[in-house]
Formats: C-alpha cells, sequence, structure tokens
C-alpha cells in the first residue's frame, strides 16, 4: 500500500481517501515539523491512514466531524491551557473518536484535567515511534493507551487530598505571582476568603509558605508559567 503524504505544514489538510486501511487518524499538533514527520510515520503502517491533520485548535473543531476519524493525536498545547476544552469539543462533534493526547507535560494535575476531559490515554512527545503507533491500535480496541510515566501521575494524585475548584483558581494565581488582595479582587471575594483558601491550599500540598506553593503547584501542573 502506498505511504500516504501529508498536506504541507501550514493550513488544513484535506481528507485522504483511507483505502485499504482500517484505522483513520488526524494529526492535531502546533509544530509543524513533528506534525509532518508523525504523518510519515503513521501514514508508513499498513493499517493507518492519515486522514486530516493541523496546527490550529479551531481548524480542528471545523474539520473534525469531516475528517470522521477513529482516532484523534492531539497535543494540548495546540489550545494553550484549555487542551481540555478542545478535547471537549472534538468529542461532543465526533463522539465516536478516541483521543490521545500526546503532550510534553508531565505534571499529574495536568494528565488527570486531559483524561478527565475525555482523552482515552496520555503519550509522551519523546515516546519511541512503535510506542505511539501502539497506543493507537490499543485506543481502537479499547485497551489502555496511557504511557507508564504517565499512568504513575495519575496513581500519585489519586493518594494526595484534592483542591476544590476554588482553591484552583487561587493557587494557579498565586503561582503567577499574585497578592492576596490581587487574587480577591480578580475572583471578587473577600481579602479574608482569600487568606483562609491559602491556608488550605498550604495544608493539603504540605508545604510551608507561598513560594514552596508555588513551586508545587508548577511541578504539579496545576499552572503553567508563559
Amino acid at each position: 500500500m502506498p505511504v500516504n503524504t501529508p498536506m504541507p505544514a501550514s493550513g488544513l489538510s484535506s481528507p485522504v481517501p483511507a483505502s485499504a486501511a482500517s484505522l483513520r487518524v488526524v494529526v492535531i499538533d502546533p509544530q509543524p515539523l513533528f506534525r509532518v514527520g508523525l504523518c510519515h510515520l503513521l501514514g508508513a503502517q499498513q493499517d493507518i491512514a492519515v486522514v486530516g491533520q493541523t496546527g490550529h485548535a479551531i481548524a480542528a473543531v471545523q474539520k473534525i466531524k469531516l475528517w470522521s476519524p477513529d482516532v484523534v493525536l492531539l497535543d494540548p498545547d495546540v489550545a494553550g491551557e484549555d487542551g481540555p476544552g478542545l478535547i471537549r469539543a472534538l468529542l461532543q462533534r465526533a463522539p465516536r473518536a478516541r483521543v490521545i493526547a500526546l503532550g510534553q507535560h508531565d505534571g499529574e494535575e495536568e494528565i488527570h484535567r486531559i483524561t478527565e476531559a475525555g482523552a482515552c490515554g496520555y503519550q509522551f512527545k519523546n515516546a519511541r515511534e512503535h510506542d505511539i503507533v501502539a497506543a493507537i491500535r490499543a485506543a481502537v480496541a479499547g485497551r489502555s493507551c496511557t504511557a507508564g510515566l504517565a499512568h504513575q501521575r495519575l496513581q500519585e494524585r489519586r493518594k494526595r487530598p484534592s483542591l476544590t475548584p476554588r482553591e484552583h483558581e487561587v493557587l494557579r494565581l498565586l503561582a503567577h505571582g499574585y497578592s492576596n488582595a490581587a487574587i480577591a479582587v480578580l475572583l471578587s471575594i473577600a481579602h479574608g476568603t482569600v487568606k483562609l483558601h491559602v491556608k488550605s491550599i498550604l495544608a493539603k500540598l504540605e508545604v510551608e509558605d507561598r513560594a514552596q506553593a508555588a513551586l508545587t503547584a508548577l511541578r504539579r501542573g496545576f499552572a503553567r508559567l508563559g
């Protein structure tokens, strides 16, 4: 079977006939070189057809129905910090698709948010070629397609106290350097309420001060800088 040729890195690809291939795959990644290389890799597999690819979140949502994929390989960074929102939007339009996140962040909270949004698995962008191909086939077969380290991170998270949604918001702002007073204004809550949230956050994270909380937030994926 001839190798599927990915579309140019800029813009959208048009649907590619699946021919005899049984697995229809879409690649959504903001890095053109990585995306095109991955499309070439997958197109060389006898049972996989790359039916669409893009580096833009909005375009992905617009085209997903037309592509009608079995599997979506998605770098959540294509949507910035709203990777989970993009996953939900894609699955709303293509509910039968299996989404595998192909990310570069190993923070447990970030991996948790991605899987909670509907991704059936999480692989890292430095994965070996055959691991990505195996993950696609496993996803379609209903088997686990999460990398070992990502699975370990999720297991670690389950053992820790959970933060409330409001505590998540406060911690994210704290990690970005906002004072309690600024957080109170941004979240439209009382200054004293912020102080109570911070006290609870420090206890749940098992840290002694705001600086340690900020470092923990970045390490575990509660927040990102930049």
